[in-house]
Formats: C-alpha cells, structure tokens, sequence
C-alpha cells in the first residue's frame, strides 16, 4: 500500500513537471533602446451632435491612434516559438450587446467600439500572428505604431445629451510575444471630455399654420400648359435652435504619441422636409382644391428656389429633400420654398384657386 502511494505523488511530480516545461517565459531584451511597458494618455476631446434623426449604427466620432518614434525593442523567450501581436482592453465598461465589442458610455444612446488595424485585425480583443517571426526565440519591431481606432456611435433611438469623461473610456492594452507570455509593449489609456447635443428647432408660429397669399391673376395672364406666375415666397422658419455640431464620418483625428492632430472636417448635420400636397398631384404639381367656382386647368409648382432650377417635381404622395444646416452656432433656420401657379391642362378656366400643403422637417 505505502508503494502504491509513493508511485502516485511521483507521477504526479512529473506530470506538473512537464507543465510547467511547455509553457514560454519571455521578456524585454534591455539591452534595447525601448525595454519597458510604456503608458501614454491620449487626449479625446470632440463636440458631436447626435440628432433624432440620424440612424441607430451611424458612426459620429473616429480617432486613430499611429505612434511615432517610439524606438525599437526585442522581445526574448525561453523556447523557440511562433510570435504574436495582441491588443486588449480593460474597462469597467459593459456591452451593448453579448458579443457586439461595442462598449456603453455614459450616455444613454452612445456607444464606443476600439480595434486595431494591421492585418486582418478587426475590434478588440484580438491576437494576430507575426509575420517575420514564424518560430523563432526573439522576435522585435522599430517603431511599433500600434495602429488601432477609436469609434462613437449611436447605439439607440432615443440619445442622452451631456459630456463623457474620457477617463472613463477603456485602457487599451498592446502586446507582443508568444502564445503563452505575451509581454505588455503600450498601454493607453484617455483623457478628455466627449461632448454630445442633440438639438432640434422650433418651428416659429407663424410657420405652423401659414397662409401664402398667391394673389389674383386673370386667364390671359396663361398663354398654355406650362405658362405660369411669378414665384411666391412660401418659406419655413425655424428658430430656437441649437447648435449644430456635425458628427464625424471619416478618422477626424490621429494620436501620434505626443499630440493629436485634426484631420477631417465633421459631417454638417442636416435637416429633412417631407411635404405631403393634401388635394393630390398632377403634372409635377399640387392640385388645387376641388370646390364651388374653382379653377381648373392649373395647379401650383412649388421649387426650392426662385428659379426653374429648384423646381420640385411631384409624382408621389409625399415629395422629400435634403439640406445642410450651418455649424456656426445660428439659432434660426429657413427652408427655403417658393410657389407659383402653372397651367397644366390646354384647356383652362378661371375660379377659386386654392391648394394646401403639410410639411415635416427632422434633423439628421
């Protein structure tokens, strides 16, 4: 019985033995120039607008990361082997999602994804093999610029306006070794404060229920189909606004180590006007009104701009069109729009000649 347990703890001594055998120890080689972790703070500094009608997924802010002159350094092992990249983060963050990668904010309605870019690698955590360094017992790089990204988007319907303390965002960790000892080369963590609005506009009162006074015009005004008025001023004012910030689409800045430089210019925020002609179409143009004593022949042809270059051409039920807002702080808006009469039909009588239009904006 004593020699069966002895046999026992022996081969269990060789088991862990052999354990411990397999596994790779790697280490800064110092005699380097670089041979130690390096912890960087990255500015994040952004005021975005997320406004309701932009689309959950929409990506609004972009910042890379792409050191520079960070020196050279080797990473040493104790058995030969396959060396890889890795990049991971640390947070106290949570998903948006199981799986998504996308991390919640602060803010209801804003999210964070962070990736790395060299080869195929997408959002982190990822490990990726290295190319030189096949099997192999030190493997090094000069001037690691651990390319990586940084993403905002909007995440839900309804976003929460406020600031987010970059501190908060998670620490990016880069690595590089082998499988078993992966050696931390870079930490990143943030710094800063991400700013997101979501402003809309009133539409003013006299907006909201507007009479355009067309004026009065005999037959002999019209020589035939397609002969008109002159144009009306039938525009939309908004006001109260708030500032518009845009959003950014493309990399808006690059962290090189030391300093983040700007680079794209932020989408302008745009506001949508749906216009829905209450009597129908006909011709590229609203109806009039079906009444007592009513013209008929005409319509009216609506443009967004006193020229034929603006004029819209309705087919539809509803007729939709897209312009830029400003991001130079204004808190009044106009929706430019014109309207004029238009002899749509050869033969043409004289009437009552009116029409009634429903508009709605949203901001993009």
């Amino acid at each position: 019985m004593v020699r069966k347990g002895i046999h026992v703890l022996l081969m269990v001594s060789v088991l862990l033995a052999f354990s411990e055998q397999a596994e790779a120890q790697c280490w800064f080689n110092t005699s380097k120039p670089f041979h130690a972790t390096k912890t960087l703070t990255m500015p994040v500094n952004a005021s975005i607008s997320v406004t309701p009608g932009l689309a959950v997924g929409q990506k609004v802010y972009d910042q890379d990361i792409r050191l520079a002159n960070q020196g050279a350094f080797s990473i040493q092992c104790d058995t030969a082997g396959p060396f890889y990249y890795g990049a991971s983060l640390e947070t106290t963050l949570s998903e948006t999602s199981p799986g998504s990668k996308t991390w919640a904010t602060s803010l209801t309605g804003i999210g964070i994804k962070i990736g790395a870019s060299a080869g195929s690698m997408g959002a982190m955590p990822v490990t990726e093999a290295v190319g030189g360094c096949p099997n192999t017992w030190a493997c090094g790089l000069v001037n690691h610029s651990a390319f990586s990204w940084l993403e905002i988007f909007k995440t839900g319907n309804t976003v929460e306006p406020g600031p987010i303390d970059a501190s908060t965002l998670p620490e990016i960790i880069y690595t590089f070794g082998q499988d078993d000892s992966m050696v931390e080369i870079y930490r990143i963590r943030m710094s800063g404060t991400i700013t997101v609005t979501v402003p809309t506009c009133n539409i003013t009162p006299a907006s909201k229920a507007m009479t355009v006074n067309m004026g009065a015009h005999k037959l002999s005004d019209f020589s035939g189909t397609g002969s008109h008025t002159g144009w009306v001023d039938a525009s939309i004012y908004l006001d109260g606004c708030g500032q518009f910030n845009g959003y950014g689409t493309s990399t808006n800045a690059t962290y090189n180590g030391s300093t983040v430089i700007a680079k794209n210019a932020f989408t302008s925020n745009t506001f949508s006007v749906t216009l829905t002609p209450l009597n129908g179409v006909a011709a590229g143009a609203m109806k009039l009104k079906d009444q007592i004593s009513g013209a008929t022949g005409f319509g009216i042809q609506l443009s967004r701009s006193q020229s034929d270059a603006g004029v819209m051409n309705l087919t539809g039920e509803t007729y939709n069109y897209t312009d830029p807002l400003s991001n130079n702080g204004s808190t009044t808006v106009t929706v430019p729009l014109y309207a004029r009469y238009i002899q749509t039909a050869a033969t043409a009588t004289g009437g009552k000649a009116d029409g009634m239009l429903e508009y709605t904006v949203s901001y993009n």
